[in-house]
């Protein structure tokens, strides 16, 4: 995948291989993701819970 620049200067993903993205290949792709990995677009964007590093437990917070 290329990201290339139209005349206006915004950025278009230009692919190498001659896939037309359009909604019936995201779907086809869809399924085979699903088959692959499961339901993983069930948790993006789910925060993950991670235990603060050291430096981060000491930092001031900011008083706004």
């Amino acid at each position: 995948m290329i990201i290339k620049y139209d005349k206006n200067k915004n950025p278009y993903v230009y692919s190498k291989v001659g896939i037309v993205q359009n909604a019936t290949w995201r779907k086809k792709t869809a399924e085979e993701f699903r088959k692959r990995h499961g339901a993983w677009w069930l948790f993006v964007g789910v925060p993950v819970r991670k235990k603060k590093s050291w430096i981060e437990r000491y930092r001031k917070k900011d008083e706004k």
